[in-house]
């Protein structure tokens, strides 16, 4: 069998080769190995991912694995090395040993590859071999060995790190070193020989980085002095790891620098900070808008205004242009007719947010902007305001995008509050338009009025969206014969309408309503059926579980992944029961579904 396996190796067909490497799948591996490592050296890279796959299925013990370790060795064939390297990453730690053996080799080359698998396997016990090797004669050996600590990312490895920066005065080594320190965080002192590689050139940038990561307060003048270096690397280096600092510190500290970072309103160090603002890189982005902030200095707020609109710098960036009000707003309404669409979107949010009145005709321009994003925030900013004389541009809004139109809905509600008889003419106006959307809208505005009767019309809607929106509209207010009106809706001839009554019921926890849900539980949509299973369960549950009783036995899909969700809810011991049998289910969802629910349920039983 192993020369025809021999034969099939050298055919000229890859498929024929891949063939032949899956059958030593049947061959113990003693007797496999050589072809296994022929294999791996094979021009087709599935040939060599096939000898790849079984060697590591084979479950190789050290004898093996040293075999295997054999082909760093092989200069000459870069993909029997790298395949090699694979199936050694693939085995972890129980390939460790055998690795750790290899860092003993005369080949500083091999040292190196062995170094850099370690670092692939990516666990605490490969930190101690690397460790060791950071100090070996070969720089390429020490360096490889430095830059792989930073990539397994064990802060137990930063004082070996920082010794062997002091000791090793290469700079290659250096800057592979201090790099590493960068991606570890651990608080630690920093020798005075490494913060004077701040001359350096080369090792500037990966030595703010370091500071970043390890340093105390001290450490902030120095990065103060890397916001002015002629590198722009450098100063975006100085400016995250100074802002990493500064959060470590404690509030009394922060606002000492605080108070210093004052200082420089009005100063060049402004733009130099400005510069280093980036829509690709969010935590250079973020330590900019608070070292900003912490400035004052209102050149800051066309960059405030621009970071207003993402969203994890929002709140940030809010707090800053408040510190900075009123002149802040003012200068975004100046900017206003120069700024790109995002910036005017978010000037006339801002407005709202700051309640700057000064800035109404800016929100006005924004109702009528070219520009959907700004049209939206505009009709978000004239709600907030209470803008009620925007009425008119309001109700504009309701025939443009779905984003709009909502936003302009959601104002129109909030004036109801301010001035119901103007809400309630536009209501009015809206349930009689030909455009069902309005219609729709006018479902909304009658919920929050709490006008019944319009929404009692409303309900028998030619159009669908408008019903269901009548009924969801329901959900938010307590009216005299809603209850009726969800229960005509249980039969509506529109899916979406019925799960709409059906949720509300459920909503309503109304008792007297259970009879209208169980009979409809025979809907010819499962969506409905599932809908309504979920209310009569939050409604009342033993009515809930006595129709999952009759309904599980023949269940399936979505129908029986819902019972058994319910059955997790309501959490009785016959539930439980129910669930127990489908922990072997044919069907993979309804199986880890099943498993998912009992793991949480026996966790709860045995919190040991």
């Amino acid at each position: 069998m192993l020369e025809q396996i021999k034969t099939k190796l050298t055919s000229a067909e890859e498929e024929t080769r891949r063939n032949a490497v899956n059958s030593l799948r049947n061959v113990p591996l003693n007797e496999a190995y050589p072809l296994l490592f022929q294999a791996m050296g094979d021009e087709s890279w599935r040939v060599r991912k096939e000898a790849v796959d079984v060697f590591v299925a084979a479950n190789p013990q050290n004898l093996h694995i040293n075999e295997l370790l054999g082909l760093f060795s092989s200069e000459d064939n870069a993909g029997q090395r790298n395949s090699a390297a694979e199936a050694v990453t693939r085995l972890g730690k129980s390939a460790l040993s055998a690795l750790v053996q290899r860092l003993d080799d005369h080949d500083p080359d091999v040292k190196k590859f062995v170094i850099d698998v370690i670092g692939n396997i990516h666990c605490h016990e490969c930190v101690a071999p690397l460790i060791s090797c950071l100090n070996d004669h070969d720089l390429n050996v020490a360096s490889a060995a430095a830059e792989q600590l930073g990539n397994i990312g064990d802060s137990s490895a930063v004082p070996n790190l920082l010794e062997s920066i002091v000791h090793n005065q290469s700079d290659f080594f250096r800057f592979n070193a201090l790099s590493a320190i960068g991606k570890l965080a651990a608080t630690a002192q920093v020798p005075p020989e490494i913060t004077k590689l701040a001359a350096n050139d080369l090792l500037r940038k990966p030595l703010y980085e370091c500071l970043g990561s390890i340093a105390d307060d001290s450490a902030l003048p120095l990065l103060l002095e890397g916001f002015y270096s002629k590198q722009k690397s450098c100063r975006n280096a100085a400016l995250v790891s100074w802002y990493r600092i500064y959060n470590r510190c404690s509030n009394m500290k922060q606002r000492q620098y605080a108070t210093l970072m004052s200082n420089y309103s009005g100063t060049e160090l402004v733009p130099a900070i400005m510069d280093a603002y980036s829509t690709t890189d969010l935590i250079r982005t973020e330590a900019v808008i608070n070292i900003l902030d912490l400035i004052g200095d209102n050149r800051g707020v066309e960059l405030f205004l621009h970071a207003f609109s993402i969203d994890r710098l929002a709140k940030r960036t809010l707090e800053a242009i408040k510190h900075l009000y009123p002149e802040s707003m003012a200068r975004g309404v100046e900017l206003y007719g120069t700024a790109d669409e995002t910036v005017r979107a978010a000037i006339c949010m801002l407005c709202a947010e700051c309640h700057y009145t000064e800035g109404i005709d800016v929100i006005r321009k924004g109702l009528v902007e070219s520009y959907p994003t700004v049209r939206q925030a505009a009709a978000k900013a004239a709600g907030k305001l209470g803008l009620l004389d925007a009425i008119k541009e309001l109700v504009a809004l309701l025939d443009d995008e779905t984003e709009v139109c909502d936003a302009a809905a959601e104002s129109l509600q909030s004036f109801a509050y301010l001035d119901r008889d103007a809400i309630q003419k536009v209501t009015d106006t809206l349930s009689r338009s030909e455009k069902s959307n309005r219609r729709r809208v006018a479902a909304l505005l009658s919920a929050t009025l709490g006008d019944g009767d319009r929404l009692n019309l409303l309900v028998k809607d030619e159009d669908p969206q408008v019903r269901q929106a009548a009924v969801n509209a329901m959900r938010i207010t307590h009216l005299a014969g809603v209850e009726s009106i969800l229960v005509m809706a249980l039969v509506d001839e529109d899916p979406d309408v019925r799960i709409a009554a059906a949720e509300a019921i459920g909503d309503s926890g109304s008792a007297g309503l259970v009879t209208a849900l169980v009979s409809t539980l025979q809907d010819n949509d499962i969506w409905v059926q599932c809908a309504i299973l979920k209310s009569l369960v939050k409604i009342s549950p033993e009515t809930g579980f006595s129709h999952i009783e009759k309904l599980f036995p023949t269940a399936t899909g979505l129908l029986l992944l819902t019972c058994i969700q319910l059955l997790g809810t309501i959490a009785s011991v016959k539930a439980f029961e129910m669930i127990r049998q489908m922990l072997d289910s044919s069907d993979r969802d309804v199986a880890s579904l099943a498993n998912e629910i009992m793991n949480k349920h026996n966790s709860k039983q045995d919190p040991a």
